[in-house]
């Protein structure tokens, strides 16, 4: 029986997190193998994470004319953004599901960040 032994000592620790890593980072390099996709449902937000670059991703809540939710415009209510077949966000989802099933995350990462003006720096998040 294991008692008075703080749960990740019982199964060899943590990694430890490097001190300019952010908390997706960290989690995707112990928790996930380095490649991560972390969606926030609070705000519609979708980051890919590979060792420590990141990207953001087209969200999967869509509105009826398939507009895509954008939190920095005003005028999107959130509350007409939904994930439904008619409006795209599903196939938008199973798209990013087989891409990650199929290793190309990264490449995803690269493509974005190459085409981005703005890039999300290096264990930022």
């Amino acid at each position: 029986m294991i008692k008075d032994v703080p749960y990740p000592q019982r199964f060899g620790g943590f990694a430890q997190k490097k001190a300019c890593e952010g908390e997706m980072s960290y989690h995707a390099r112990h928790c996930e193998g380095g490649t991560s996709v972390f969606i926030l449902p609070t705000s519609g937000e979708v980051y890919l994470v590979n060792e420590g670059r990141m990207s953001l991703y087209d969200s999967f809540y869509r509105n009826n004319l398939g507009e895509v939710y954008n939190r920095s415009n005003k005028d999107n209510k959130w509350h007409s953004f939904q994930i439904s077949k008619e409006s795209g966000g599903t196939q938008a989802l199973d798209q990013l599901k087989k891409a990650f099933l199929k290793g190309k995350i990264p490449n995803m990462i690269v493509q974005a960040r190459l085409a981005d003006d703005r890039v999300i720096r290096r264990y930022m998040y």
